[in-house]
């Protein structure tokens, strides 16, 4: 019993024994390995790759094969014109709206000019290229309309019939400009062209008038012909009062102003601006600016619409009687005003009504035109920054969109329980909501401006009203978008485009279509709110998300082939190195014969025959990478085999497999690490060979899937470099870090390399 124990005791005892000298060979090995500045250096860089590998769950933020950037990330309006304005016309374009450009057509849905006028009263026309008499820059001074104190923003430009031609011309109206100063003098001038045809010849001014209005003018004076953004509307007044006569509209000026007596609304016929009357307005708080509707049941008598604390009042647009007055819950939201569908200038609507909200408040409210009465339209989660509705030409409008600060919504009812059946959120990346909403009936877009500067194209479906983002035009660098000036049907292309000034003191026309611009290049603050560290390919999917799902991708192809290769090599070199016979011989000259074909070409041929599939992929690498390995390992066979302690264990009885296990294995293990190492990162370049060559899968993501696209693009490389940078730089590192590693294992194993 005592022996039994003794023995059982005595084999733990060599087991600790065994184990502890292994450990000791370990640490020594270790320690050569770690004092080698190659092996040092390649532990360092793939414990790196290891530790992305076993986070890259967590940091792959998009799928690499399904995510696509959104369409609001990937496209953006594309810059047909860029004027810089000189400084010396007095006038900027980066004052946040202080001089933004008015525009108007001069005949039906023609737009030449864009218009700015300076603070002293210096009316210009600029050129955007609609004509060859309007180039591209071209700064015109079209008057000075010597306004004492300093113009009053914003300047209204808008289109106005000539009673005289009505028979002779009757689709052809004027552009006149409207201009207000701090000292309380209204001038009115007409557009005019040395050919005669509009957009012809040089363009100059004609002052049709002015006059001093007693008092301060709290607002830039408003005419009752709004600015045409898509050509003449339909409704357009008469400059000439004597068409009143005839039972057409003529042209009106309000404005509102302050004496020692409190505020005034005063009405001049534009026509010599002539005045015609004045309205006392009861509340000692600053009025809002004047809102016109200008078709009710009265025709052609429309009315002007004015809020003064918590009431809205309704006066005649000819005799300034009042119509109504409404008493609001609190005062209204000077930022967005009366919101009154344009249709209903042109068409009398059954129950015309116009929208609005009160200060810091998340209802929406609408107003009859007819009789004052006001009811609650919707409900927003936040406080209402805009409202904007369709055109409204057949009655109710067909879409009315409400913005909040971060959301816009499209309303599906006006009258029944509004509710919202489509909405947009906006990114936190994008802030919020700074300006009203405008609406493209052409395209069933709006468009909305936020605290970033950007602007955001959200198109409307034709079914559910559903809303979703087209594009979003940001700055680059320090240059970004300081006012959003609206819309206009652009003469030069015929289509739509919009109306922005940026900071660099120049103004740009947009197209209202977005242009896809991916590749992306690497940013934080995407207008969708993604955010992408490495950028976008072409295709819109993350750069950073396939380099990360890379990782383990790349490592399974690299362990897989290694393994497989060393597993043949060892197996092939015992047979030949210590076996021998007719088998070693037919596996010696297999080998060699493998190993005598250029690689890359067996590499192609095998592809192709076997089919680009990852495991077929896997075992052409392993077929082509197992000969060179197992010649090394075949001579350290045969030198074992002739070895005394080999030939001591072959005497003594012992079989084949317990001197492979015992001897040959364990003295091929240094080799075995070594070429483990080097497999690894031939593997991994061997199959980003293939891929690039289009020889191997590219829906698996792999550094060589990612340069794929070179192939047949290398253009790509330097437009977007950050496409091919990450995969690169990283393939690089991958094999330079192993073949450090197994510098540094050779010197373990090879005493006379290591540095003294």
């Amino acid at each position: 019993m005592f022996k039994g124990n003794n023995s059982n005791n005595d084999g733990i005892n060599i087991r600790a024994r065994r184990l502890k000298f292994l450990l000791s060979r370990l640490r020594k090995s270790w320690k050569i390995f770690y004092k080698s500045s190659y092996g040092k250096a390649g532990f360092y860089i793939i414990a790196v790759f290891i530790a992305l590998t076993i986070l890259s769950p967590v940091l792959t933020f998009h799928s690499p094969e399904n995510f696509v950037a959104p369409t609001i990330d990937r496209y953006r309006p594309d810059i047909i014109t860029n004027i810089s304005i000189p400084s010396t016309t007095g006038i900027s374009a980066s004052s946040n709206f202080v001089y933004a450009s008015s525009l108007s057509s001069s005949e039906y849905s023609f737009t030449y000019l864009l218009y700015e006028v300076s603070p002293a009263g210096n009316i210009y026309g600029i050129g955007y290229g609609a004509t060859t008499s309007t180039p591209v820059g071209k700064i015109f001074s079209l008057y000075n309309s010597s306004v004492t104190g300093k113009v009053i923003y914003p300047v209204t430009v808008a289109p106005l019939y000539c009673y005289a031609t009505l028979y002779t011309n009757p689709g052809v109206s004027s552009t006149y400009v409207l201009v207000g100063s701090t000292s309380g003098k209204i001038f009115i001038g007409e557009v005019l062209w040395k050919s005669g045809d509009p957009g012809t010849g040089l363009p100059s001014m004609k002052e049709m008038a002015n006059v001093s209005i007693n008092g301060t003018m709290v607002y830039a004076p408003v005419l009752n012909s709004e600015p045409a953004s898509f050509g003449v509307p339909k409704w357009v007044p008469f400059y000439s009062y004597s068409a009143y006569e005839s039972y057409l509209n003529p042209a009106m000026v309000y404005v509102v102003v302050k004496n020692t007596t409190g505020y005034y609304l005063n009405a001049y016929e534009a026509d010599g601006l002539v005045f015609s009357w004045s309205v006392k307005l009861p509340g000692s708080q600053v009025p809002s600016q004047p809102y016109y509707y200008g078709y009710d049941s009265e025709f052609p008598v429309g009315k002007v619409l004015i809020a003064q604390g918590n009431t809205i009042y309704a006066f005649s647009e000819i005799t300034g009687k009042e119509a109504f007055n409404t008493t609001l819950q609190g005062n209204i939201n000077s930022k967005i005003g009366i919101s009154i569908p344009i249709g209903y200038q042109s068409a009398e609507a059954p129950s015309p009504i116009g929208f609005f909200s009160l200060s810091n408040s998340s209802n929406l409210y609408y107003i009859s035109l007819n009789n004052g009465s006001v009811s609650e339209a919707f409900h927003a989660p936040g406080i209402i920054q805009g409202v904007t509705t369709s055109r409204g030409e057949s009655g109710f409008p067909s879409y009315l969109f409400v913005a909040d600060t971060n959301h816009v919504f499209a309303i599906t009812s006006i009258m029944e329980n509004s509710s919202s059946a489509g909405s947009y959120n906006i990114s936190a990346a994008a802030g919020s909501f700074t300006s009203n909403i405008e609406y493209d009936p052409s395209v069933d877009e709006i468009y909305l401006y936020t605290s970033t500067h950007e602007i955001i194209s959200v198109s409307i479906s034709k079914s559910g009203y559903s809303l979703s983002p087209n594009w979003a035009a940001i700055g680059t660098g320090s240059t970004y978008v300081t006012s959003f000036s609206g819309q206009f049907l652009d003469t030069a292309t015929q289509s739509e485009s919009l109306l922005v000034t940026t900071s660099s003191n120049t103004i740009e026309i947009l197209s209202g279509n977005g242009i896809d611009i991916a590749p992306l290049p690497p940013t934080l603050h995407a207008p969708s709110g993604n955010f992408y560290l490495f950028g976008t390919n072409a295709g819109g999917q993350s750069i950073w998300s396939q380099w990360i799902a890379s990782f383990p991708w790349d490592w399974f192809v690299g362990l897989s082939v290694t393994a497989g290769i060393m597993l043949i090599a060892v197996l092939v070199a015992t047979i030949i190195g210590y076996l021998g016979g007719f088998t070693g011989y037919a596996l010696e000259y297999l080998s060699l014969a493998i190993y005598l074909i250029p690689g890359l070409p067996l590499l192609i041929v095998l592809a192709s025959v076997l089919g680009p599939t990852l495991y077929n992929i896997v075992l052409i690498l392993t077929i082509v990478g197992w000969p060179f390995t197992a010649f090394t390992l075949i001579g350290i066979a045969r030198s074992l085999k002739v070895r005394s302690f080999v030939e001591y264990s072959r005497t003594s009885g012992a079989g084949v497999l317990h001197i492979l296990r015992k001897h040959m294995l364990p003295n091929m293990l240094p080799l075995v690490a070594y070429f483990t190492a080097v497999s690894i990162g031939g593997a991994v370049a061997g199959i980003s060979t293939l891929q690039f060559l289009g020889l191997a899968p590219t829906n698996i993501p792999t550094w060589g899937a990612m340069l794929s696209s070179l192939e047949s693009n290398f253009f790509e490389a330097t437009t977007a470099p950050w496409i091919i940078i990450p995969p690169a730089v990283t393939l690089t590192l991958f094999i330079l870090c192993l073949i450090f590693v197994s510098r540094g294992l050779d010197e373990v194993v090879n005493p006379r390399l290591r540095r003294r």
